[in-house]
């Protein structure tokens, strides 16, 4: 066993005195009764106090509250309650007072991890969301990682959806794109968990508005928020303006960040975005275009702040997300996610990625442009969708109906991530080996040596 992992078994189970904590309607009401004494997240702190001899840190605290969340929001036979109860029982073995002198039931008692639950147990302390205790009151339903957060409304099935986009190179090449995309992509995030939009508010980062240039990628962004919001129909709420933001007289690209709110009807049909079990279709909304200015590609691996934003329709945006919307409603899509930077390719892997069993995929791709532009451009109007062959049919004849570009373009499976054009291999990465790249790849940059 990896010893980074054996650490982060020890860690977390020698928080757990009380290890159980009972959600009412969760799975740990079945639970026998002399599990149920004084389970709360506090006590379980309190014990952490007395166990470390000093006050249990924000850490400790996170560590409990996601393990204890995403197990009991899950079913009985799922990943993360495995993990919980393989960790809950080694606490519990360990501190059980004399009190309760009884050993961990059988019948809930996790001995030993697969190799893929062990990798999960791995991810449980993530570089950037632990900055921040993503599990403040205890209601977030879709993990980090999802196209949006995912927060429950007590005593109700619906829940509130929140994006954070914004382009800044988009903005700085072209002001009036980059208002329209930052708008159409937080709706676009939304759109991939189940919710549509209700409400907008606003950061925009702008340098000094003395210089006519600066005040017109303001006045040009402005432009294009609005547009957007009028096509989409959702209210500024308010906002803020932050100017002079220059050093030594260079300002920074115009930055607009557009905070939206959704709203899902029925939080058990939101979807999230990594593959859910081999065999799935993999389909495309919208289709590709040869498009690579102002893209990741660009920046990244040409070391070039260049070209034209991608172009975007509204409409057809609009007409893209409510499809994906509707067919998330019905119960037909496994899991959503949008194409953004990066592009086709940086979506597709970023699925296996936030698959729970790491899963592949095998994608064959058969249009006339160039493969740089295929697999990272940054052409809007896109999303992934998988969905079982059991809904397949009833999502191309409901695309048909309503005129919606969509293609098939692969399945889900195996542990390679593999993408074709016109059956020529173009990518074959194992995903485990891809994945500890881009999970390594923030905390390094900021790694001191």
């Amino acid at each position: 066993m990896n010893k980074t992992v054996e650490k982060g078994i020890s860690d977390i189970a020698g928080c757990l005195t009380d290890p159980i904590v009972v959600f009412p309607g969760g799975w740990g009401d079945t639970l026998p009764d002399w599990l149920k004494t004084a389970i709360t997240l506090e006590r379980m702190i309190g014990n952490m106090k007395a166990l470390k001899g000093e006050e249990p840190t924000g850490t400790d605290a996170e560590a409990c509250a996601y393990l204890m969340t995403v197990s009991l929001t899950q079913p009985m036979d799922s990943d993360w309650t495995q993990i919980y109860l393989y960790v809950a029982g080694k606490g519990y073995d360990k501190h059980r007072t004399k009190e309760s002198g009884i050993a961990m039931p059988e019948d809930i008692k996790i001995d030993q991890l697969s190799d893929y639950q062990m990798q999960h147990l791995d991810r449980l302390k993530e570089w950037i969301y632990r900055q921040y205790d993503h599990m403040v009151q205890v209601n977030t339903a879709l993990l980090p990682g999802a196209d949006a957060a995912l927060l429950r409304i007590k005593n109700s099935k619906k829940a509130l959806a929140v994006s954070l986009d914004g382009n800044s190179l988009y903005s700085y090449l072209d002001p009036l794109a980059g208002g329209k995309i930052a708008v159409a992509e937080a709706c676009r995030n939304l759109a991939c968990v189940g919710a549509s939009p209700v409400g907008v508010t606003n950061c925009l980062n702008f340098g000094n508005p003395e210089k006519p240039e600066i005040m017109w990628q303001f006045e040009r962004v402005i432009k294009g928020i609005a547009e957007a919001c009028r096509v989409f129909n959702i209210p500024v709420t308010g906002g803020n303006v932050s100017f002079y933001n220059d050093t030594e007289g260079v300002s920074i690209f115009p930055t607009p960040l557009l905070g939206i709110i959704g709203v899902v009807e029925d939080v058990s049909r939101a979807v999230s975005p990594g593959f859910k079990k081999e065999g799935d279709t993999l389909l495309l909304l919208g289709e590709n275009s040869e498009e690579l200015g102002a893209s990741e590609y660009l920046k990244c691996i040409l070391n070039m702040e260049r070209g034209i934003p991608p172009h975007i329709d509204l409409k057809e945006e609009k007409r893209i997300q409510e499809f994906c919307l509707d067919s998330i409603s019905a119960g037909w899509i496994e899991s959503a996610h949008d194409v953004s930077e990066g592009g086709l390719a940086v979506c597709l892997a970023e699925c296996s990625f936030l698959s729970k069993k790491m899963i592949g995929f095998e994608v064959d791709i058969d249009d006339d442009i160039r493969l740089d532009a295929l697999l990272f451009g940054e052409g809007q109007s896109r999303i992934a969708l998988t969905c079982n062959k059991q809904n397949l049919q009833k999502i191309i004849d409901l695309a048909k109906k309503r005129k919606i570009k969509i293609s098939i373009i692969g399945t889900t499976g195996g542990k390679w991530m593999v993408i074709s054009h016109r059956d020529k291999k173009i990518i074959n990465i194992p995903v485990k080996e891809a994945f500890k790249t881009w999970k390594q790849s923030i905390p390094e940059t900021f790694r001191i040596t």
